[in-house]
């Protein structure tokens, strides 16, 4: 039979929340520090420069003109 992991309640319905404290009614079977990479955020480092807004997106136009210029 099992009990509330915080009170010890019966909890033979097995609520996910304790109906006695209301607490979380047994322990997590798995862990909660996960970490996910995608394509997209693969890369680890930070680049932090003093670009101003505009230069930014000019840099982002032009390198993607170029990448264009080059073919997919």
């Amino acid at each position: 039979m099992s009990s509330c992991v915080h009170c010890k309640s019966n909890n033979s319905e097995n609520w996910f929340y304790c109906r006695n404290c209301g607490k979380r009614a047994s322990k997590n079977k798995y862990s909660e520090n996960l970490w996910i990479r995608t394509e997209r955020g693969k890369r680890t480092d930070v680049e932090f420069s003093n670009l101003s807004l505009v230069d930014s997106v000019n840099e982002m136009v032009k390198n993607k003109e170029k990448k264009y210029a080059q073919g997919w």
